[in-house]
């Protein structure tokens, strides 16, 4: 894995408090984040082989949320996330995600 500088590491820190909040309305609205990790190759070959949409709607909607691996794994690392599936925020997660949202 490639050392991250300062900057970087500063920018994944506030891009991922600033995700947050998107995941915690999701969750607020919809549940659980999209549990797009337990989706299997043969799940993703089975959905494209009887579906004309183009993208697993689980996938589809963890895109739409930000849900890629270094975001994802840096609130996981800060404790914001739940570690376990179905993924969910954790009190220290939302107190995050409110403190983002008043400055």
């Amino acid at each position: 894995m490639t050392e991250r500088s300062k900057g970087e590491l500063a920018f994944i820190d506030q891009m991922t408090r600033k995700l947050l909040v998107d995941w915690g309305a999701h969750q607020i609205q919809n549940g659980p984040l999209p549990d797009f990790e337990s989706l299997t190759t043969g799940d993703l070959e089975k959905f494209a082989r009887t579906s004309d949409k183009g993208i697993h709607p689980t996938l589809a909607a963890a895109r739409e949320l930000g849900l890629c691996g270094i975001y994802l794994g840096h609130a996981i690392a800060k404790g914001w996330i739940s570690k376990k599936t179905p993924r969910t925020l954790t009190s220290k997660g939302w107190g995050t995600a409110a403190a983002f949202l008043k400055r």
